[in-house]
């Protein structure tokens, strides 16, 4: 029996013997950080006059396990995690910035990649590995009318790996479409107008100021020898107008 102690930070380390026909001993330390420590160690035995003192070196190498932290910034709207299901209800007539913010814990390993992929609908996990990972280098935006999803990635210099992603995004900065009738022209009889909007839908449809019903995205224009105007808006306020007569 004796005792084992750290020669270096005694105050700072508390080594243990532990019982046991090997002799070892646990090393405790708050402050061991995420990186390789060398702890040099002395026994002192009880029976000095039996047994020498004996003196040492460990080497502890510290993985951390702790992954990184990620947030995706866009306008008022942040991730920090997935959301649990990926909805396309975020709407935009113009561009979308993104700011990504990389963190990994106090005295971690450190951030050793920060990537970013921009995806044009909600992926599974054997997608994203395949997918065409960027590095983040700072705020960028994403500007073509479309559906799209930001994952980004983080992976620390121990291996632990985070993912997330924002929700869906929707741009669209294209008026609705008019078919079944072109502007300028004249149509006999009662008259079949369609419009649709593929990306966020169809907010209204006014002929000559006032507001009509749809049935699956279809209206009849009677035949009364007059002309008529049709506008037509989007869910973003996106909006065309034409004129025809009938």
């Amino acid at each position: 029996s004796g005792k084992v102690y750290d020669t270096t930070a005694p105050s700072a380390v508390v080594i243990t013997k532990q019982s046991g026909p090997d002799g070892t001993f646990t090393i405790t330390d708050a402050a061991m950080s995420k990186t390789q420590t060398t702890y040099n160690w002395k026994f002192t035995p009880t029976d000095s006059a039996n047994y020498e003192e004996t003196t040492g070196t460990v080497t502890i190498n510290v993985i951390e396990t702790v992954a990184p932290t990620i947030k995706i910034t866009s306008g008022s709207n942040e991730w920090t995690a997935t959301p649990g299901s990926i909805t396309f209800d975020i709407l935009s007539n113009a561009a979308v910035n993104f700011t990504i913010d990389y963190a990994d814990e106090v005295n971690g390993s450190g951030i050793k990649d920060k990537q970013y992929f921009v995806s044009q609908k909600a992926l599974t996990a054997t997608e994203l590995e395949s997918g065409t990972w960027l590095d983040y280098n700072g705020a960028f935006s994403v500007t073509s009318e479309g559906k799209y999803v930001v994952y980004a990635r983080a992976t620390d210099n121990d291996g632990n790996v985070t993912v997330i992603s924002s929700n869906g995004i929707v741009i669209d900065t294209t008026a609705p479409e008019i078919t079944g009738v072109e502007d300028g022209k004249t149509y006999d009889g009662d008259t079949i107008v369609a419009v649709e909007d593929a990306l966020v839908g169809i907010k209204e449809v006014k002929l000559d100021g006032k507001a009509v019903t749809l049935t699956e995205g279809k209206f009849t224009i009677k035949g009364d020898n007059a002309k008529h105007t049709i506008t037509v808006t989007d869910n973003l306020g996106n909006t065309k107008d034409i004129e025809i007569t009938v």
